[in-house]
């Protein structure tokens, strides 16, 4: 969307995304969800103009993990960090793209949202079962290499 002019522009993808992620260092733009049958985390380029370039395929979620993408955030040294419903809660993704779940058992199953506060607190919100209310978890990235970026 152009603010100034008031248009937008459509690039077609075929999807459901649950999830967008900008990555600010390479102006790229990370989607996630039920791509080609599987759980995948893809990945545009954009280029001066504003234009995305044709998708790739980033990570597949699905093919190394239970569970549906919920979010996507990535740290400022290029991890990507993947919210989602399965066992792991959230996947972290190197720039190299090892992989691996994130602090397991620390996080509770059902992330469904990441942000962070100053670039030093992570906020989790944790869906909660039927009979009870949704969870936000703060962590301090800063105290005791929680985070470790």
């Amino acid at each position: 969307f152009t603010v100034s002019s008031r248009s937008e522009t459509k690039f077609p993808f075929t999807g459901q995304f649950n999830s967008v992620a900008y990555f600010d260092n390479n102006n790229e733009l990370y989607v996630g969800g039920l791509i080609n049958d599987s759980q995948q985390v893809w990945k545009f380029s954009i280029d001066g103009s504003g234009n995305l370039g044709a998708g790739e395929l980033y990570f597949d979620y699905g093919a190394n993990y239970d569970g549906v993408i919920t979010s996507l955030i990535f740290a400022s040294n290029g991890e990507l960090l993947i919210g989602n419903t399965g066992e792991s809660s959230i996947v972290r993704i190197f720039p190299s793209k090892q992989h691996q779940p994130f602090y397991p058992g620390m996080i509770k199953q059902g992330t469904f949202g990441i942000t962070w506060r100053d670039d030093e607190i992570a906020v989790v919100s944790i869906k909660g079962d039927d009979a009870s209310v949704n969870f936000m978890d703060m962590y301090d990235r800063t105290r005791a290499g929680i985070f470790g970026f």
